[in-house]
């Protein structure tokens, strides 16, 4: 397979062009950041969320989302196609008795054909409620692959809080997108739009870990609330969602009052347009108060921009810049000439013929260079776009490095703290610096080794 790679004189030395050959790290499949918000790191195996959920007679469950790409399954030639079967091992651990409690069950998944098992777009979905009390746990899911030995392991935290309390409850939200071209469109740029949402399956999908990647989409966030249950009657709920960039200036901000019922759950779901957001990590905050009462909570979540219409308009010019650390100039040229009208299908144009395997559904260059970008985003956005740093350049151009070295005080020449990235397959070392200890490290040499 071909890797991403661009000759960039400020990250090579003497010239050299070797090519880059990494394993393609694979993007998280449909799910939702939940619980902890321990986000799905890119090398995980599998995307793994795990949230309460309450349901109208105020019982508490632990639900459990999983999807496991088809790319890490192993599937068998059977009659008309192909067939993946998996044993699901759940163990929850109670962190204050150290009791355990354990669930087994199996899956499956089917192909059509050869190339369906290697789709980028075919995912094994898992969805289980399990009833349980309020507590800490440790969930651990351990998926066997029947037939082999191949076994994918995750783990997460989570808090169950009970129902019973005077307190205000909202779920953790779960990140959608329509599924269905004829949904009704978003609401107007830079409005967010709350309304009563009691059903999660009217045509919504999941979007992959909370990553937005639709350039004629937008996002739809449900979450359910549960007042008391020792209201004494109907009263008022000031509810209000906001959403923020990683500086913490708010883009989106709706405040509404709702009606609500002693101990009883509703859903709601807030519509956003994206539209116009940079590629980044917004945090999505939301807060309940029952009025005249100061009761109150807040639940907190993120999602990921990589892709939205922005970037074909007004954020065209950081398209190309994107691009720009994977493919030379004169490559770009087509693209940058485009009328507004053909940029989707010039970008399109550019990663087909980046396919190493234009027979297949999936397209290797373009999920390594997503899977990269969105690694930048999430490490390296301290201060700024993780993308437009050092480290998430070269991780962008060449991904993540065969070595590294993480040592302080041992070079005086290159500061105090530094880190060297090694690429074994190009014979290549870059040094970064955290000259000013403020955690972004600036790239002070590269060379051949």
């Amino acid at each position: 397979m071909r890797s991403i790679h661009k000759q960039d004189s400020r990250y090579s030395a003497g010239g050299c062009a070797a090519a880059v050959i990494l394993a393609i790290l694979l993007l998280s499949a449909p799910s939702v950041v939940l619980s902890q918000m321990r986000m799905n790191s890119p090398d995980a195996p599998f995307e793994l969320s795990i949230s309460q959920r309450i349901d109208r007679e105020r019982g508490t469950y632990l639900r459990i989302n999983a999807t496991v790409d088809y790319r890490q399954l192993i599937f068998f030639k059977k009659p008309g196609g192909y067939e993946a079967a998996y044993r699901v091992y759940l163990n929850i651990k109670e962190k204050k008795n150290d009791r355990v409690r354990g669930e087994v069950w199996e899956e499956s998944a089917s192909a059509a054909s050869y190339n369906d098992t290697k789709s980028i777009s075919l995912k094994s979905v898992i969805k289980k409620d399990f009833p349980i009390g309020a507590g800490d746990f440790r969930v651990e899911m351990i998926i066997e692959m029947l037939g082999s030995s191949r076994k994918l392991k995750r783990e997460i935290d989570v808090r169950i809080v009970a129902t019973d309390s005077d307190a205000i409850m909202i779920e953790m939200p779960l990140f959608l997108q329509p599924g269905r071209a004829d949904i009704a469109g978003p609401p107007p740029k830079g409005e967010l739009r709350i309304s009563p949402c009691d059903s999660l399956d009217d045509g919504f999908d999941h979007i992959p870990g909370a990553v937005f990647m639709g350039f004629d989409s937008w996002i739809r966030v449900f979450f359910g609330l549960l007042p008391p249950s020792g209201q004494d009657s109907h009263s008022q709920c000031s509810l209000s969602i906001r959403v923020s960039d990683p500086g913490g200036r708010v883009l989106f901000y709706n405040k509404q009052s709702v009606e609500t019922r002693p101990g009883e759950y509703r859903g709601y779901c807030a519509d956003i347009n994206v539209d116009d957001l940079d590629i980044g990590v917004y945090d999505f905050s939301i807060s309940g108060v029952i009025c005249g009462t100061g009761i109150k909570t807040e639940r907190n979540g993120s999602f990921t921009v990589l892709l939205n219409r922005g970037l074909l308009g007004g954020h065209f010019s950081k398209m190309i810049e994107l691009l720009s650390l994977v493919a030379d100039d004169d490559e770009l040229d087509v693209l940058r000439e485009a009328p507004e009208t053909e940029r989707l299908n010039e970008w399109n144009r550019f990663w087909k013929e980046r396919d190493p395997t234009p027979q297949t559904a999936l397209n290797e260059e373009l999920s390594e260079y997503l899977v990269r970008l969105r690694y930048a985003l999430r490490t390296f956005s301290k201060y700024r776009p993780g993308w437009k740093t050092d480290m998430g350049r070269v991780y962008i151009r060449y991904g993540r490095p065969d070595r590294m070295l993480d040592q302080s005080g041992a070079m005086s020449s290159y500061g105090s703290e530094y880190q060297l990235w090694y690429y074994d397959s190009m014979g290549m070392v870059y040094i970064f610096r955290n000259s000013l200890h403020g955690g972004e490290y600036r790239l002070v040499e590269s060379r051949m080794y």
